[in-house]
């Protein structure tokens, strides 16, 4: 209001939609007088809005920290709207009216899909895993004035598996639970793909609610993802929990079923390397949940170790053996098979002197892909016969092998007293080096070589290679 006189009182009232408005405080031009000026500000009720998360509107699903900032999203009254905290203060959201380059930040990806956030992944840049597509951030670092959403794919992320990074890139399940795809980014191509690696076993892919990654430990041993799967393959059988072991330097990813006596229903791993898996067993008529781990020094499943010594063994502590075919180890070595029963076990003539090892038997099979040529000369549906196999192997006991033909599996005879390795506990049961097998199956289409063990007990197998005639 120009002219209107000194020590005027001025009151400025907003109403309707401007009144909905959180206005910042009046700028005042002073032409004459000493330049005084006294503001305040009057607010009534509240500002006409809903707050994007609360207890009656719902809560984020997923979020994760990038650059100093919280990322959240997944919100179930807004499922496409990322929100990030101010930079340095993760608590913080609260939008400025003058933004600056840390303030918060909430954004929408322009997709012509409906679009909920599932998961979201701080890994070479910002990835964002939503129901319809795969979204990154490519300016860094990201600011309220750079931030741009970048689609790459789409194929959809599952809600159920959060995504884990294997050696630069990050694998997720795809939206129908039936894929694990590899979000990988090109130099040549400066942006994303996302190629599945289970191309080759699908039959091992199924709605998994578990996917966590088990780090190697030692340069010996592999990385390796853990897959408890939910659904059913085509003919309605429940598909079994699985394991790929992945090492991109050797261009390998391999998959292979884990069968137990039960069904795995979760993983978890430690940063030490260390897996756990929750298990749904069947033992005695009834149902058990057991929270077990993976350890290699133990040679049967589900197993306990009890010290003492004799020819008899108390197991009354553990019911869900009871009645139950066990195999046993006695100071390490296998002792055989026996029935609990009341309780207890009897060994018979067998005995151990300090501690015995009880669990459920579970050997490894390996069945190796038929023989394929290229080429004229492809042996491809002809008769072919496998008939010599070398397998290189290390401190493994109880191996057989067949030509897998329909015929029992036999033995393969590891003594070799001259071999220079004494195991002080197995006492040369265990065999390391290379082992020749002949005569292994009879004319067939399409023969495979299958490598498993007679009872429980280590197992490392190299490498194995095989001759084929047709």
């Amino acid at each position: 209001n120009e002219g209107s006189g000194a020590n005027a009182e001025l009151e400025v009232e907003f109403t309707g939609k401007d009144g909905k408005k959180p206005w910042p405080i009046l700028v005042i031009d002073i032409l004459t007088g000493d330049g005084t000026v006294v503001l305040s500000r009057k607010q009534f009720g509240k500002k006409d809005f809903d707050a994007l998360w609360s207890a009656t509107r719902g809560y984020p699903s997923c979020g994760t920290f990038y650059q100093g900032r919280h990322w959240m999203g997944g919100f179930k009254a807004r499922p496409d709207v990322i929100v990030a905290s101010r930079a340095g203060a993760l608590f913080d959201f609260k939008e400025d009216a003058d933004p600056v380059g840390a303030s918060p930040i909430v954004v929408a990806p322009n997709i012509d899909d409906q679009v909920t956030i599932q998961n979201i992944y701080p890994g070479r840049h910002l990835q964002i895993f939503t129901s319809s597509a795969e979204i990154y951030v490519p300016d860094e670092p990201i600011t309220i004035d750079n931030i741009a959403l970048k689609v790459t794919s789409r194929h959809g992320s599952s809600p159920d598996v959060k995504p884990v990074d294997v050696q630069g890139g990050t694998l997720f399940v795809d939206r129908n639970g039936r894929a694990l795809r590899e979000y990988l980014f090109t130099d040549t191509e400066q942006s994303y793909s996302a190629e599945p690696v289970s191309l080759l076993a699908g039959h091992l892919m199924s709605s998994p609610r578990s996917l966590v990654l088990r780090r190697a430990r030692d340069v010996d041993e592999p990385t390796s993802l853990l897959i408890a799967n939910t659904g059913t393959d085509r003919n309605g059988n429940q598909v079994p929990a699985a394991m790929c072991v992945i090492d991109r330097a050797q261009q390998v990813t391999g998959f292979f079923r884990i069968k137990t006596q039960g069904t795995p229903l979760e993983f978890a791993t430690t940063q030490g390397g260390d897996a756990f898996a929750m298990v749904e067993r069947d033992l005695t008529g009834a149902t058990w949940h057991f929270l077990e781990q993976f350890d290699d020094a133990f040679m049967s499943d589900c197993s306990v170790s009890i010290p003492g010594s004799g020819s008899t063994i108390d197991v009354s502590a553990y019911p869900w053996l009871e009645g139950q075919v066990v195999e046993v180890h006695g100071d390490g070595l296998p002792l055989g098979a026996f029935t609990v029963a009341s309780g207890s076990i009897d060994l018979g003539t067998a005995s151990y002197a300090s501690s015995a090892e009880v669990g459920l038997k579970q050997v490894p099979r390996i069945v190796l892909h038929p023989f394929k040529g290229k080429g004229e000369l492809s042996p491809t549906m002809q008769n072919m016969r496998i008939f010599r196999a070398l397998l290189q192997i290390e401190r493994t006991g109880a191996v057989a092998i067949t030509g897998h033909d329909g015929g029992r599996a036999r033995q393969v005879s590891l003594q070799n007293y001259d071999s220079g390795l004494m195991d002080p506990t197995l006492e040369e049961v265990l065999f390391t080096g290379p082992k020749r097998i002949g005569g292994l199956g009879r004319w067939q289409k399409e023969p495979t070589v299958e490598i498993t063990q007679i009872e429980p007990m280590p197992f490392l197998l190299r490498s194995i290679t095989y001759d084929v005639r047709f």
